[in-house]
């Protein structure tokens, strides 16, 4: 943490000067599926080849990829709290080795990710029934976009080592090079050079290695190559190399389960028929996009929590975590507002299917309810994320998960689909509860 930063001058300009370029950044994310889906759907396509499977096709690839890079998030959310920390502490020997450790690391298992392409995509078609069609277009979406897995990591170390020292509109232009030229590149492979769902892919791929040019020059300018000329005794220290490794193997299995409730969520929404599986999905891409919006706040706990951890500071901490809490439940308070207001809008430009529209409106109400929940859970979570409490937070995601699956097959059987949204909300919930009852233990060991 920077000396200027103390007590009695950090307060909500603070945390709004991280939150708002994330919230910036983070709703351009979802443009980049959204534009995805367009322009194959009105790509020219050759060989037979169907719209449906074209847009099935770049789903599933992309759901692939989402699978495996979502559980590798821990190379931006840990090199957050890590560099928070050594930033908190005034440390710059340490801020350039952990840049350079996580980069190598990122480095290297994106090569992996090259090299297993095809037993990755051989295991996910096991477990398949799509068409010949989709499954050879998403293999080839898949294989080609997984070329840039290393620039895909490393850009996710580049984010979080920024965020982490408080640089959020610097972070906020790396993902919009990114996202702006994935979109362009987009439209110019798809409809300029026909490359139809292949186009896609590689739109995506080199956007990566645009955003990772781009960053690595900013940062080379602003940091000069002799602030990365470390001692290796530094760069190879064991102890902290272990420390790494374990936080970032916690955030995984807590990531992963995350993911798995999802899938759960998702899967079980299409064993209730279409009309309810379109429903859920409207209903879930709303919670989706709230949840890209409160993150903001998350980032702000987690940035300013990891400093104050840093600089041994409980004031600091105590401020953080209120302030951040208090403009969490007030977005969410607005989004519930918006949804409730303007929900039927949405819900009738996402679908033309009167059915379809009735059943989402019936259970509107439960994406308004687990956003109030989410927007403590997400805070907390944070919190944690800050203070690199990787065991913690996944110990807590592994019970909420256990809670939310109980939950699910009890209410379910009762309630029908109300009961499959008020299993999902008892898991947030519980993700709350249980992490924000381990911040005494987390206070006490830090400071």
């Amino acid at each position: 943490m920077s000396q200027s930063l103390t007590f009695e001058n950090f307060g909500h300009k603070q945390i709004l000067t991280i939150a708002i370029p994330v919230i910036l950044s983070n709703i351009t994310t979802p443009l980049v599926g959204l534009t995805d889906m367009a322009v194959i759907g009105h790509a020219q396509l050759a060989g037979g080849i169907s719209s449906a499977a074209a847009t099935g096709a770049v789903a599933f690839g992309g759901m692939i990829f989402g699978l495996i890079f979502g559980s590798l998030s821990f190379f931006r959310m840990g090199t957050s709290g890590f560099t928070a920390q050594a930033k908190g502490a005034g440390d710059k020997t340490e801020l350039a080795a952990i840049f350079l450790r996580v980069l190598l690391v990122g480095l290297a298992i994106g090569v992996a990710i090259i090299l297993l392409r095809q037993p990755v995509i051989d295991i996910m078609f096991y477990w398949s029934d799509a068409s010949a069609d989709v499954q050879r277009l998403s293999s080839e979406y898949y294989q080609i976009r997984a070329l840039a897995a290393p620039f895909t990591l490393m850009n996710y170390v580049i984010l979080g080592w920024l965020m982490g020292q408080g640089r959020a509109k610097l972070g906020l232009l790396i993902q919009l090079v990114l996202n702006i030229s994935n979109i362009a590149l987009n439209l110019y492979f798809v409809f300029v050079l026909n490359l139809a769902v292949a186009g896609v892919a590689w739109a995506s791929a080199l956007a990566e290695l645009v955003a990772f040019t781009i960053s690595i020059t900013i940062i080379l300018a602003i940091y000069k190559p002799q602030f990365f000329k470390i001692p290796r005794v530094e760069f190879l220290d064991r102890a902290k190399l272990l420390r790494m490794f374990n936080v970032n193997r916690d955030i995984l299995i807590r990531s992963m389960a995350l993911l798995a409730s999802l899938t759960w969520f998702t899967v079980q929404s299409g064993n209730m028929g279409d009309t309810l599986l379109a429903a859920n999905a409207i209903l879930l891409q709303f919670l989706v996009l709230f949840a890209y919006i409160l993150d903001g706040f998350a980032t702000s706990s987690e940035v300013f929590i990891g400093q104050s951890v840093g600089a041994k500071n409980n004031k600091i901490f105590d401020r953080v975590f209120k302030l951040s809490l208090g403009w969490a439940f007030a977005m969410a308070a607005f989004l519930v507002v918006l949804t409730l207001l303007f929900g039927e809008q949405l819900v009738n430009f996402l679908s033309q299917d009167a059915e379809v529209r009735s059943a989402a409106m019936d259970y509107l109400f439960w994406p308004a309810i687990a956003i109030i929940i989410g927007a403590w859970c997400y805070t907390v979570d944070g919190v944690f994320l800050g203070a690199t409490r990787g065991a913690d937070m996944r110990n807590m995601m592994l019970i909420s998960l256990a809670v939310y699956f109980i939950s699910w097959f009890i209410l379910v059987e009762l309630f029908g689909n109300h009961g499959h949204w008020a299993a999902y909300a008892i898991m947030l919930f519980t993700r709350g509860i249980t992490l924000h009852s381990r911040i005494p233990k987390l206070k006490a060991e830090a400071f």
